[in-house]
Parts: C-alpha cells; structure tokens; sequence
C-alpha cells in the first residue's frame, strides 16, 4: 500500500488453513492483506471451540496491535483461502511513520474504528434489549423476552442486519423462523389471496390441468401455506448443499440455512402484506404493478439471504453474493408455479 512494487511481486503465500500466527506469540510483523481472506479467531477452553471474530479480505491490515506494544498476540490469524500478505516488522513500520507521519493518524483511525465497532456490538445485546447484569458477547447466548426477540427478527433485522445475523449465530431460532414463515404464508392465504379472489383480477398464467379459475382460486387459497414453507425448504436445502463448502466461521447445516432463510424472507414482507392488500382495495393491483413490486420484494429478501450467510457462516462475498441470487430466482420460480 505504500510500496512501488507491484502487488503480484511483494509478500508471502500462504496456503488455506495456514496459520500466520498463533495466539500467545511474540509479537512479530504487520500485515497487509494482498488478496484472499484471513481469519482472526481467539481460543477458549480446551474443550470449546475458537471464537471468530472477524473475516478479513483484500487490503485489510491485522497484526499491528502487537507490533506496537509488544505484547503477545491476542488471537490467531489462519488463511481460509489462499492469501498473499505483506509484512512490516517493527523497524520498518517505525521507518515509514518517520517518511510518513500521516500513516500514525491513518492506524489510529482504523483501530478507532475497530473499537467503536465492537463498542456497538455490545451495546445492541445489552443496552438496547435492556438486559441486567454485566455485558455479554455476541457469541454468549442471550435469551430475550419475547416482543423484544420479535422486534429482533423484524424490524432490527431490517435496519441492521448484520448485527442481528451476527448475534443469531449462537442462538438457536429455528422454531422462530418456522412460525414466523407460517404466519406468513397463511396469513397472506387468508387475506391477500381472499381478496384477489373476489376482486377477480386477472390471472398472471395460464391454469393448469383445465381447472376453471373458481376451483383454481380455492385450491390456491389452501396449498399457499404449505406450498409457503415448501418453498423455503427448498431454498435452504439449495443453500446448504452448495454452501457448506464455503461456511468458514460456523458449521452449515440444513437447520441452521432454514433458519437464516426463514428470518430473511419474513421482515420485509410485513409492510408488503398491507400494500398489497391496499392496491387491490383501490383496484390497482394488476400485473403491471404487482409482478414488478413483488420482484423488488424479493430483491431485497435475497440481500437479507446474503447477509445471513455472510454473518452466520463467514461465507465469502463472492460465493454468498451467487447462493444469494440463486435463491431468488429460485423464489420468484416457485412462487409462479402456484400463483397464475
């Protein structure tokens, strides 16, 4: 970054689950990410696993804690793909701050900001939920009231959805997503569908199997909530068979995809309930409207799905960015073979 090297001729290679440095270390060298991802993670005790605490990629800087109080490393750093680091050891980082006093400010700055994140973090699980007793982690389990894990899984998941999906990560919430997905779909049957139904708007497809549209409209009155939940398994099972591979920070499992899945496709679609049911009491709700209001609807659950997988799971950008457009495609698929 301050070199005139170019970047394919500086730092070391290291391999995908390659250690730079463990924690308890001396302190050695800053480093500086040329490409790839690295992760930081600090252990507990010998019979839990490592906490992670950040997934580092491209012209990220780690390391310069120790560098500059020499004191041991407070975590570990391992490769998770293959990466290329610059390295700076004490004298050559105090050298550059002689050339370029500015670059203290810049250090200063980043490790402000890391503070300042972290310091946010624990206000959320602490402050804003109002919890008693000290501060806790967001890898502790917390257990909320229940409107205030609801309010959670709504509105703070829309409004900040990396904290959420990152404290969601040592919860157990399936059950949540699962009624919360239930209440979606069934509710939208009983209310949405009944009022397309007697304002008789005009069938988006074709209906199959030479069904008159009366007896098309009740059967998809009853299939929509257990079609509704269908379709999320399928979209988490989707995620899960190709994103295990790429989970870094928490195993992937099925359960966990359908939570993540379940949470993403909820939120935004509580002010869609109203506003659909609003356009067709103002009989406005014709293709033209609703095809292109339902696919931004969508949009918008596939990023909470890219998100998720990236807070949950550590899955890098490139590959939750794919699985998340995937699953919209995959919804907007199977949404059409059932409503015409």
């Amino acid at each position: 970054m301050y070199f005139h090297r170019t970047k394919q001729e500086l730092g070391k290679v290291y391999e995908p689950g390659e250690i730079v440095f463990r924690q308890g270390d001396p302190p050695g060298a800053v480093y500086v990410i040329l490409e790839g991802q690295v992760e930081i993670s600090i252990a507990r005790a010998a019979d839990q696993p490592s906490i992670c605490l950040a997934i580092l990629e491209r012209d990220h800087v780690f390391g310069e804690m120790s560098l500059l109080d020499q004191h041991p490393r407070v975590a570990t750093a391992k490769a998770i793909s293959r990466v290329r680091l610059l390295s700076l050891d004490q004298k050559g980082l105090l050298q550059r701050l002689h050339q370029d006093p500015a670059l203290s400010l810049r250090i200063m700055l980043k490790l402000s900001e890391r503070i300042r994140h972290m310091i946010s973090e624990i206000i959320y699980l602490h402050d804003r939920v109002g919890l008693a007793g000290p501060l806790r982690f967001p890898w502790e389990p917390v257990t909320l009231p229940f409107l205030d894990t609801l309010k959670r899984l709504t509105f703070d998941l829309l409004w900040h959805p990396t904290a959420v999906f990152t404290w969601s990560r040592g919860q157990s919430l399936l059950a949540w997503a699962l009624c919360l997905q239930m209440f979606r779909w069934w509710s939208t049957s009983i209310t949405t569908m009944v009022n397309l139904y007697a304002a008789d708007t005009p069938m988006l497809l074709p209906i199959p199997l030479q069904l008159t549209p009366l007896v098309y409209r009740y059967i998809e009155i009853f299939a929509y909530g257990p079609y509704g939940l269908l379709m999320v398994s399928l979209i988490a099972f989707f995620l899960w068979r190709y994103g295990v591979a790429y989970a870094t920070v928490k195993s992937m499992t099925f359960a966990k995809s359908w939570e993540v899945v379940g949470l993403a496709f909820f939120a935004p679609w509580l002010p869609t309930l109203l506003i659909d049911n609003l356009l067709i009491q103002y009989d406005v709700a014709g293709p033209a409207v609703m095809m292109p209001w339902h696919i931004g609807v969508t949009l918008v659950e596939s990023w909470l799905v890219y998100v998720g997988l990236r807070a949950v799971f550590g899955i890098a950008q490139s590959q939750a960015r794919w699985l998340a457009l995937a699953s919209c495609i995959l919804f907007l698929v199977c949404a059409g073979l059932l409503i015409r």
